[in-house]
C-alpha cells in the first residue's frame, strides 16, 4: 500500500540551511518544499505537493455570518440551503449573496439535508425525524426512522431516497410512504453515504470506519474496506473505483464546534483534540491505496471537478493558527494541491453547484465561498520566521522559478531580534524583482522572515520554487564555564576517532545539496572522546567551554602557586579539554589554573576572539604525612598507644589502625575531631591475648598521601 501525505495533507521539512562549519563564513537560508510552505502562511497562494507557489484560483466569498455555526448544507433550486445550530433555521443563499428564511424548526438540531431538484429534505433529531419541504417553504413530516439520527442522505436507485443513520447504524431508503432498511450495522452510526448506478450503494461506518457496498444485484451490503480510523466522513465516486476520507478525531471537533456561539471562542485552538485523516482509493476487489494523510487535519467534505480531481475540505487542529483548507488531490499522479486557506477552522461542506461551479463551506463562523475558474490576480506568501541562531547580516537575495509573460514575481523580507514578529521588528524592505540577485536594505537582526508577492493575469500564474537568502552571523567570542580537577591518581586518555570505511554509492543516494559546498563547511578536529584511567600521581585539570559559531576551539592552560603573581604557560595548542600532568612535576603548594579558549582556527587573525577563566585554588602535595613512633604503656592489665602526626600542608582527612595486620579500624584524634595538619592520636586496646603484637597506624592528607607509624609490644599475664 503506497503512502503520500495532504498537510499537513504532507510533506517534508525544507527550511535548509549549511552545516555548521569549522569557520563563520556565508551561510544561506533556503525556503523551499511543501511542508516548509505549508509552514508558512500562503495566505493568498496556493502550494503544490511538488513544492511550488502559485496564484490559486479565484475565491469570492457569497455569504459571511461570523456569529453562525451550520449543521448540513445541500444545493435546493440553485440555492445554497445551509442549516443553522443556533436558531435550527434553513437558509437559502442565492449566488448574488443573498439569503433568505426558508424554513424553521423548534429547538432541533438539523443533521442532514437532500433535494431531489423539486423537494428539500431535512433530518433532525433526536429522536429522528425527516421532513419533506416544497419549493414554497410547506413543510410535511415525512417519515420517522427508528433511530436518533440521520446523518446524511443521497437519491437511490428507482428515485428512492437513501438515508444513512446513527443510533443505531443502518441504511435504509424511503420512496412515497415506503420505506426499507437495506442494512443493519454492527456499528453505532453510519456517516457517509453514495449511491453510484453502475457501482452500487456505499456507506462509511462511524464507529468502527468500515466502507461498506451492496454491489448492484447484490441483496446484502459487505465491508469493502476497513480504513482503521473511526469513520467515514465523505465518499466520492470516479472511474470505477471509490475515494474515502477516513477520520479519527473529526466528531470531538464538530461537538467542539456546535457547543460554540461566537466565531472568536470557536477560533480557539484545542490541542487536546488528537485528530488523524487519510483520503485511501478503494477498488471494487477491495484493494487500497492511501493518496494522502495527516497528524493535524480532518477531511470532512470530498467532490470531484471537472477535470477528475478529488477536491478535499479540512478542518485543523493544534497548530498555533489551525485553519481548514481546501486541496486538490490528481489521482492519476497521486499529485496533492494546497488551493485555500480559510480564515476559519473548519470547512465543513462542499457543494457542487450548477455549471460545475463548486462552493465551500465553513463550519464555524459560517462562510460560503466560490471557487471561480479563473485565477487571482494577485497572492502574498508570508515564511515562517527563520532563526539564524546570532546576530547576522544579510546578502543577496534571489529566487527560483517561473515566471511566464504577464507574471512577475517580487520578494521583501524584514528581520528582528524575538521569535514571533512584532512592532520591534524592521520594517519590510524594498521588493526587489525576482530572480532577484540584489542586495536588500534589510537591517542586521537575528530571525528573518520573506514575503513574496506573486502577480498574473487569471490565466497564467508565476511559479516560485525556492527563495535563497545570503547571510553572515556575528563571530563571538568562546564561553569557558568552568575549570576544576579529578581526584589525584585519575587520568584522562583521549580515544582518537575510528575511520569511517566507505560505502558503495548508488544511482539512488544522489542528494541534491552542493557537496562541495557542503564539504567545505564541514567541522575540523574537535576534541576527542575520552576514558578514565588510575595512575598513580596523575593529576588531570579539566574544563567546559563552548563557542556559540560552533568554531574550533584551542586552548592555553597556565599555572601560578598561591605565593605568585605572574602566570606560567604549562601547555598551548590544545584542543581536547584537559590535560594531565604528574603531581610530582610541581614542588607541593596550592596552585591556580587558567584556560584560555581561542577560535583562531575558525577565523582571521584579526577576527580572532577569547576567553579565559581561572581554577580555584588545587592542592599539589607529593610528601607523606610524618608519623612519629608510636609509643606503648601498661596500666593495670590495659594497653594504651600514642601517636603524633605532622603533615606540611594539611590537613589530615583520614586516621585508622590495625592490630596484628587485620582489618583497620578508625581512629579519632585525641581532640576529637580531623581538621589540621597536626594531630595527636591515643588509643586503648582492651583484650589482648598474651604474647607478642603488631600496632599499625596509617594517615591519609588531603593529597592522597599516606604515612605509616608502627610499634611492637608484648603482653604478658
Amino acid at each position: 500500500m503506497k503512502k503520500r501525505t495532504i498537510t499537513t495533507l504532507i510533506f517534508l521539512s525544507c527550511v535548509i540551511f549549511t552545516v555548521q562549519g569549522k569557520a563563520e563564513s556565508t551561510r544561506f537560508f533556503n525556503l523551499e518544499g511543501f511542508g516548509a510552505f505549508l509552514d508558512g502562511d500562503p495566505e493568498s497562494t496556493a502550494v503544490s505537493e511538488d513544492g511550488a507557489i502559485t496564484l490559486p484560483l479565484n475565491i469570492s466569498t457569497l455569504y459571511d455570518a461570523p456569529d453562525s455555526v451550520i449543521s448540513a448544507a445541500t444545493l435546493f433550486r440553485d440555492k445554497i440551503a445551509i442549516a443553522q445550530v443556533d436558531q435550527s433555521e434553513i437558509l437559502l443563499v442565492a449566488q448574488n449573496g443573498k439569503s433568505e428564511s426558508f424554513y424553521k424548526f423548534t429547538d432541533k438540531l438539523i443533521t442532514a439535508m437532500h433535494s431531489d431538484g423539486k423537494h428539500l429534505y431535512v433530518a433532525i433529531g433526536t429522536p429522528a425525524e425527516i421532513y419533506k419541504i416544497d419549493k414554497q417553504g410547506k413543510a410535511q413530516l415525512y417519515h420517522k426512522p427508528d433511530a436518533n439520527f440521520v446523518w446524511a442522505m443521497d437519491s437511490g436507485p428507482n428515485n428512492a431516497i437513501l438515508c444513512a443513520s446513527g443510533d443505531p447504524g443502518s441504511l435504509f431508503s424511503l420512496k412515497g410512504e415506503q420505506s426499507k432498511i437495506l442494512f443493519a450495522s454492527e456499528e453505532r452510526h453510519l456517516r457517509s453515504l453514495k449511491y453510484d448506478a453502475k457501482l452500487g450503494i456505499f456507506a462509511g461506518g462511524g464507529e468502527k470506519g468500515i466502507l461498506y457496498r451492496q454491489a448492484p444485484k447484490d441483496k446484502d451490503f459487505r465491508a469493502l474496506f476497513d480504513s482503521g480510523h473511526t469513520e467515514v466522513t465523505s465518499i466520492v465516486v470516479q472511474d470505477d473505483v471509490v475515494y474515502a476520507a477516513s477520520v479519527t478525531g473529526a466528531d470531538a471537533l464538530l461537538k467542539e464546534q456546535k457547543t460554540k456561539r461566537s466565531a472568536k471562542s470557536s477560533d480557539i485552538a484545542s490541542p487536546s483534540i488528537s485528530v488523524r485523516s487519510q483520503l485511501v482509493r478503494v477498488d471494487m476487489y477491495g484493494a487500497s491505496e492511501i493518496l494522502a494523510g495527516s497528524n493535524d487535519e480532518v477531511i470532512f467534505a470530498m467532490t470531484v471537478n471537472k477535470q477528475g480531481h478529488i477536491i478535499v475540505a479540512t478542518g485543523a487542529t493544534g497548530r498555533e493558527d489551525p485553519r481548514g483548507r481546501i486541496y486538490t488531490v490528481e489521482p492519476k499522479t497521486r499529485r496533492i494541491a494546497m488551493l485555500y486557506q480559510s480564515d476559519a477552522k473548519r470547512i465543513t461542506h462542499l457543494i457542487h453547484g450548477p455549471r460545475g461551479m463548486h462552493y465551500g463551506i465553513t463550519g464555524n463562523g459560517t462562510s460560503i465561498f466560490k471557487l471561480q475558474s479563473t485565477l487571482r490576480k494577485e497572492g502574498y506568501f508570508y515564511s515562517e520566521p527563520f532563526d539564524t541562531q546570532i546576530h547576522s547580516r544579510f546578502g543577496h537575495i534571489e529566487v527560483f522559478g517561473l515566471w511566464p509573460s504577464g507574471t512577475k514575481v517580487l520578494v521583501a523580507t524584514r528581520s528582528g531580534q524575538s521569535k514571533i514578529p512584532d512592532t520591534t521588528w524592521s520594517n519590510w524592505s524594498d521588493d526587489i524583482r525576482a530572480p532577484g540577485k540584489e542586495v536588500s536594505n534589510l537591517h542586521p537582526g537575528r530571525y528573518l522572515q520573506v514575503r513574496l508577492t506573486l502577480s498574473g493575469n487569471e490565466k497564467v500564474s508565476p511559479e516560485v520554487h525556492r527563495v535563497r537568502l545570503a547571510y553572515l552571523r556575528q563571530n563571538l567570542p568562546p564561553f569557558i564555564r568552568k575549570v576544576s580537577s579529578l581526584q589525584k591518581g585519575i587520568a584522562l586518555v583521549a580515544i582518537p576517532p575510528m575511520e569511517k570505511k566507505g560505502l558503495p554509492l548508488g544511482l539512488g543516494d544522489k542528494s541534491s545539496k552542493d557537496k562541495s559546498s557542503e564539504s567545505k563547511a564541514l567541522p575540523g578536529k574537535g576534541p576527542n572522546k575520552t576514558r578514565r584511567v588510575n595512575r598513580n600521581g596523575a593529576m588531570t585539570i579539566k574544563w567546559e567551554a563552548e563557542d556559540p559559531n560552533a568554531d574550533q576551539l584551542t586552548y592555553k592552560l597556565s599555572f601560578r602557586k598561591s605565593s605568585q603573581k605572574e602566570w606560567t604557560l604549562m601547555k598551548e595548542n590544545l584542543i581536547d579539554s584537559f590535560h594531565t600532568i604528574y603531581s610530582s612535576q610541581l614542588p607541593d603548594g596550592h596552585y591556580q589554573f587558567r584556560i584560555e579558549a581561542h577560535d583562531g582556527k575558525s577565523n582571521p587573525k584579526d577576527k580572532t576572539l577569547k576567553d579565559s577563566r581561572d581554577s580555584r585554588f588545587i592542592l599539589v602535595d607529593n610528601t607523606p604525612p610524618k608519623v612519629d613512633k608510636p609509643s606503648v604503656k601498661f596500666s593495670k592489665g590495659r594497653v594504651s598507644v600514642h601517636t603524633n602526626v605532622l603533615d606540611g600542608l594539611g590537613p589530615i582527612t583520614t586516621a585508622e589502625y590495625a592490630i596484628d595486620g587485620q582489618t583497620f579500624i578508625p581512629l579519632v584524634p585525641d581532640d576529637g575531631i580531623l581538621d589540621s595538619n597536626e594531630e595527636a592520636f591515643t588509643t586503648q586496646l582492651d583484650d589482648l591475648r598474651e604474647g607478642v603484637h603488631v600496632f599499625t597506624i596509617r594517615v591519609i592528607d588531603e593529597g592522597h598521601n599516606q604515612g605509616f607509624g608502627e610499634t611492637q609490644f608484648t603482653v604478658n599475664d
